[in-house]
């Protein structure tokens, strides 16, 4: 289930980018999660989807042990984030914001990384 997910996810933000940058720069975007869920998805969910969030400059938090920390801000993917941020909507249900919206809601501490690249990108 995770794998077309996954996979689905890939393809919109590769035309997100596109459409939004003019073009591909995140060519390898999400595909440690699909190679986990393919070649060892005995590690579930959680651990693949925690262990992503940590190795991924593009997520500005992660988990570990069910604490939430923050990464430093300036090594932070900002445009790859906004990017995942805006197409996530559109193959994951459970995900309906757009990136300001997201951003809003789960990351205005991040607001001043953020606003420049959402300006930039008219979104």
């Amino acid at each position: 289930n995770h794998i077309p997910y996954t996979w689905k996810h890939w393809i919109a933000f590769m035309k997100t980018e596109k459409k939004l940058l003019g073009y591909h720069s995140h060519w390898f975007h999400d595909w440690d999660k699909l190679i986990l869920f393919i070649f060892f998805p005995f590690l579930g969910e959680k651990i693949i989807n925690n262990f992503h969030r940590q190795i991924q400059s593009h997520h500005p938090t992660y988990y570990e042990d069910d604490i939430l920390f923050g990464k430093c801000p300036a090594k932070v993917d900002w445009v790859e984030a906004v990017i995942d941020w805006e197409c996530a909507r559109i193959t994951k249900p459970d995900k309906p914001l757009n990136a300001r919206q997201t951003l809003e809601k789960y990351y205005p501490q991040y607001k001043e990384f953020v606003e420049p690249i959402l300006k930039e990108l008219d979104l």
